[in-house]
């Protein structure tokens, strides 16, 4: 992978696209850095979990960030893009928990 300088990102010569997949093989997403009121943040594109209703949600999503913050660290909420209808309620709970902005 390669390393990524801060002075790459401001000047916009990086793109950063990650994905990830829990260790349980359960959760998977993938997201992008993008700039979001002058200030990098990651985008979330998809997040899955394979057998939902099982409460375990918001513990993936927040082993999806902190290996997310690990790859390029933003200090900054990651946003939620295009999200399915049926999944409002849960993305509406974890930007009440502080993890996102929707």
């Amino acid at each position: 992978m390669e390393t990524v300088t801060w002075e790459k990102v401001l000047k916009e010569e990086f793109e950063q696209h990650e994905e990830w997949a829990s260790d349980d093989g359960q959760a998977t997403g993938n997201a992008h850095l993008t700039k979001y009121d002058g200030e990098w943040h990651w985008m979330i594109d998809e997040f899955g979990i394979e057998d939902t209703g099982k409460g375990k949600g918001q513990t993936y999503l927040e082993e999806f960030l902190e290996h997310l913050e690990s790859v390029v660290e933003t200090g900054d909420l990651a946003l939620v893009g295009g999200m399915a209808s049926k999944a409002v309620s849960f993305w509406e709970r974890m930007e009440a928990e502080g993890l996102v902005l929707v």
